[in-house]
């Protein structure tokens, strides 16, 4: 059978009730508009008092005994640990079996260290400044002085290193450009050169046997010429003081060097015998083809050779004479500048003839004509390619030049932005070091104290958690008793059943523990909490008391004769006294206790305008005073504003016994000796000592001059 929970004795709320009735019945108006108020006076006043108040919740259940638990681990996982034998007495916090808890060992012991750090973190604070940390804060601070010093010497150190490079690297630049404009300027050209002795080399082909025309013809027109050079050349030195026909003198050349005299005379007579047979030749020589052409010029280039020769020989003798008065020094001087006269002029002619004598030949072959054409094409196209390729080389050139300058410039920018960062960091790690010294000195703020100390709470409640989540891991005897079944052992996995025989569990029995299930409304609910205490009285133990503790609060709510109630379920013990199943017991639950709070009677606090108002004893009068409540018992209710302990309050009885009662004089709940027979007149009319509460002067309860009751 389940009983509503009220808050209050029930005598007290019956009694309550019927004096309520009461004197609503008596207070009635009567027909007798004219009859008398009664005033209180300050005897009838109470002084507000301290105490000590509770809020409880109470109610009548039944109970039941708790005398068998089933425990099991709320983690599954290997069992490390099984101390749990049938017949075994345990006490309350006994650890009865583990399993693996490698992983939360590990995290409680890394939250134990956290906070031994956080202490000594905490403790630091108060340890005052060392020398140490004095001389080391001081050096520190120095040291980011020094470098901040010297810093913008190394900057502009840095931006003449990078500008002296990037200039060096724009100067490459700059000639790498100007090597690929001048290469492909040469590239333009060798296209040009390509297209015209492509076309040259038709032409030469096509006039080929023109030219071999004028060749033969031309050669037959220098013999002449050249033969009267070389019989010029034969005159100049036969007529000179050297004598080369009658060589009987040797010393004017021998004064220096003889055997260069003797080389000159040597070569002098070759060149005049090749002079001879030249001239013997021409007559008959056969100038109309190719071949005569070619035998004549053979015997051209012995002779120009010959001069050649003769002319080096001479030249050399002549600078190994002695003048004498046969050759002087001018003499020797005009013949050494005859012999390198006519040294040049057959050399030249030697060219000639040698490059003549080619022509006609490479003339007489057209096969040989167009090969030499198509060589000369193709050494025009390798050097236009070999051109090309060097005009790509030189545009690689520049364009790595200009990745190494903007890779430079990249670079020298982050080295720049880098020391600036740097100097940045220095300045602001040199006011940190500076705030933190001053800082040091002073010891620590309140600021840091507290955040010192949040850390440590922190980590305290983390270690909380850690170590409660540690449970889940355990079973632990949630309170003393006797081990009637054990099922378990080290090595197995454990699992969770709600049978007993299938489970990893101990069942442990307590014949001394009962529990008595209550119902709480949903208004109250929110006030109940594990841990609470109760206090339980039974009918059939009259003058014993029993104190029990809130063990759960089940969150399911049960709906009754559409009543949303919760159940709480209430552990007590009782050694000496056999309780026994649905005895009826009624239990009080403390939700909330508060001692030498400031009280008042109850029946002292009305309400006006949704406002608590007490009447208090002022200058000759009560006089309303708006007060905030706390706690109540039913009799008293706590005050936590409005009035002091030495204020005296006046019960709301007077408020409703002067609205215009009978002269026989007033009746109250707070002073049955003042009451009387009940008066014969109403509430309306005559004036009050004050109107009535909440009213004004020959008023009524609620009401206003000439009004009546709860108008």
């Amino acid at each position: 059978m389940n009983f509503s929970i009220v808050k209050r004795h029930p005598l007290a709320s019956l009694s309550l009730a019927l004096s309520v009735g009461f004197s609503v019945w008596y207070f009635w108006p009567s027909s007798n508009p004219a009859a008398p108020s009664v005033r209180p006076t300050e005897k009838d006043a109470v002084a507000a008092f301290t105490g000590s108040v509770r809020s409880t919740i109470q109610g009548v259940w039944t109970t039941t005994t708790a005398s068998t638990q089933m425990l099991q681990f709320n983690s599954n996982g290997k069992i490390v640990k099984w101390n749990a034998k049938p017949g075994d007495r345990v006490k309350k916090g006994q650890v009865l079996a583990e399993v693996d808890s490698t992983d939360v060992d590990n995290d409680i012991r890394s939250q134990e260290l956290s906070l031994k750090n956080a202490q000594l973190n905490y403790d630091k604070l108060f340890a005052g400044v060392t020398e140490y940390d004095r001389v080391k804060m001081e050096a520190s601070i120095a040291a980011s002085e020094r470098a901040l010093a010297i810093a913008p010497d190394e900057m502009r150190n840095l931006e003449m290193e990078r500008d002296a490079k990037i200039g060096d690297q724009t100067a490459s630049v700059e000639q790498a450009e100007r090597s690929l404009a001048i290469g492909r300027e040469r590239l333009e050209t060798l296209k040009s050169d390509v297209d015209y002795v492509r076309a040259s080399s038709e032409n030469t082909v096509a006039k080929s046997s023109t030219d071999l025309a004028y060749i033969l013809s031309s050669a037959s027109v220098s013999a002449g010429t050249q033969l009267s050079e070389a019989r010029a050349f034969v005159q100049t030195f036969e007529d000179s003081a050297l004598n080369f026909d009658d060589f009987t003198s040797p010393s004017e050349f021998s004064a220096k060097d003889s055997e260069k005299g003797v080389k000159a005379q040597e070569a002098f007579a070759i060149f005049r015998s090749a002079v001879k047979r030249y001239a013997e030749k021409l007559p008959s020589a056969n100038f109309s083809n190719t071949g005569g052409v070619l035998e004549f010029l053979l015997e051209r280039e012995n002779m120009a050779n010959a001069a050649v020769v003769a002319a080096d020989a001479i030249s050399l003798a002549l600078d190994a004479t002695i003048p004498a008065s046969s050759m002087t020094s001018s003499t020797i001087s005009s013949l050494s500048s005859s012999a390198s006269g006519y040294r040049a002029k057959f050399a030249s002619y030697l060219n000639d003839a040698a490059s003549t004598r080619k022509q006609i030949a490479a003339m007489d072959d057209p096969s040989l004509i167009r090969q030499g054409a198509d060589n000369t094409v193709a050494n025009k196209n390798q050097n236009l390619l070999e051109q090309e390729s060097n005009v790509r080389s030189l545009e690689a050139n520049l364009a790595s030049a200009k990745a190494s300058l903007a890779k430079l410039a990249s670079d020298y920018a982050l080295r720049i932005q880098q020391k600036k960062d740097s100097v940045a960091s220095l300045e602001e790690a040199l006011r940190v070091n500076r705030l933190s010294y001053a800082k040091m000195l002073d010891g620590p703020t309140r600021e840091e104290v507290q955040s010192a100390l949040n850390q440590i709470e922190q980590v305290k409640i983390s270690l909380s958690k850690a170590r409660k989540k540690k449970e889940d891991y355990q079973i632990v005897a949630g309170f003393d008793g006797i081990i009637t079944a054990s099922n378990g052992k080290v090595g197995e996995i454990s699992t969770n059943s709600n049978s007993a025989d299938s489970a990893t569990s101990v069942t442990v029995e307590v014949p001394w523990l009962y529990e008595i299930s209550v119902l709480v409304d949903q208004l109250d609910v929110v006030k109940v909490r594990e841990g609470q205490s109760a206090s339980i009285k039974f009918d059939s133990y009259p003058n014993e008391t029993f104190t029990g503790t809130v063990g759960e609060v089940d969150p399911t709510p049960a709906t009754s004769q559409g009543v949303v109630s919760y159940k709480a379920v209430i552990w007590f013990q009782s050694d000496e006294l056999r309780l026994y199943n649905s005895m009826t017991a009624t239990v009080t639950i403390v939700t909330e206790e508060r001692s030498g709070v400031v009280m008042v009677p109850t029946a002292a606090i009305s309400s006006a305008n949704e406002k608590k108002v007490v009447r208090v004893w002022k200058e000759g009068r009560p006089r309303p005073v708006e007060v905030k409540t706390g706690l109540t018992n039913g009799t008293n209710t706590e005050i936590l504003e409005g009035i002091e302990i030495s204020d005296k309050v006046v019960s709301t009885a007077f408020s409703i016994s002067t609205a215009g009662v009978r002269s026989n004089g007033a009746f109250s709940i707070f002073n049955p000796a003042s009451n009387r027979s009940r008066p014969s007149g109403g509430m309306s009319g005559g004036s009050s000592w004050g109107g009535g509460f909440g009213g004004s002067s020959g008023g009524n309860f609620w009401g206003s001059s000439g009004g009546n009751f709860a108008r």
